[in-house]
């Protein structure tokens, strides 16, 4: 399937969601990760199926290794320079401090035993036939991600930011469902 087949016919944006001919979609982008650790199945509770159509896009882009090194170094930095300015100004540190201190090291670590360095991000999207749906099927998606422990941001304004027909690079449409298409 080519990407001229993959996008609705007809669309139109609405402030809060995506009116094409087989639905109504709402999206969202990752606005925060997990400030934790987290382990392979952290999207298991959004990509499991359920009772409404949902499309899950991870985008990655690793960093070039020059650029790598710089960016967890500056985590590093950054870290340091929290905890001298606590010390500084007498307040304690805190703990979310510490352990992002304790993640860039730990970063650090693994770049230079050779581990990729990148940067990502997430779209989801929910589709229902029926609108009155919608509502039930937006609280499926925001619970899934607090399952996930991910805090996304309903792209209100710009819903059509996820589709592929708008979008000059069209890898972000991924999270667009196709017209027809179901669960999987």
């Amino acid at each position: 399937m080519g990407w001229a087949d993959a996008v609705p016919v007809a669309a139109r944006e609405e402030w809060d969601l995506y009116r094409h001919e087989s639905g109504v979609s709402v999206s969202w982008a990752l606005r925060e990760a997990p400030r934790q650790a987290v382990d392979a199945a952290v999207l298991a509770p959004l990509v499991a199926p359920g009772p409404y159509a949902r499309r899950v896009c991870w985008l990655y882009q690793p960093y070039p290794a020059d650029q790598a090194a710089a960016k967890v170094e500056a985590q590093v930095t950054a870290g340091q320079i929290r905890r001298a300015w606590a010390t500084r100004t007498r307040r304690d540190e805190t703990q979310r401090d510490r352990d992002d201190r304790d993640r860039a090291l730990q970063a650090a670590r693994e770049e230079a035993a050779g581990a990729g360095v990148g940067r990502f991000t997430l779209y989801t999207t929910t589709t229902v036939t029926d609108d009155t749906e919608l509502s039930a099927a937006v609280a499926d998606v925001e619970q899934r991600a607090g399952q996930s422990r991910l805090r996304l941001r309903r792209l209100r304004g710009a819903q059509a930011a996820s589709a592929p027909e708008r979008r000059a690079d069209r890898r972000y449409g991924a999270g667009m469902p196709r017209p027809g298409a179901a669960n999987p």
